[in-house]
């Protein structure tokens, strides 16, 4: 369970840095605030499901407003799967 901690602590610094960087936000709370008007957090592991979702609860029940969007699986399925995604918003 520590590891999923500080991967979820990792995951909210990268997230938070770069909304930080868009909306020049100064506090936690402005923070916070920024990520809610993205509304979403979109998180890709590798594994199953199950191995993430404990943290996705965690998250979503202190960063209200902000839903988790995960996508599990082996590499050789996520991988294709997010090179789509990234032809698709460029």
């Amino acid at each position: 369970m520590r590891l999923f901690k500080i991967l979820a602590l990792s995951v909210l610094a990268i997230t938070l840095a770069g909304v930080a960087a868009q909306a020049n936000a100064q506090s936690i709370d402005e923070l916070y605030q920024a990520a809610k008007k993205e509304g979403a957090l979109s998180l890709n592991g590798g594994g199953p499901a199950g191995l993430y979702e404990p943290w996705v609860r965690e998250f979503e029940q202190r960063f209200p407003g902000i839903k988790v969007k995960l996508t599990a699986d082996f590499s050789n399925i996520l991988a294709p799967i997010m090179i789509a995604r990234l032809r698709k918003e460029n």
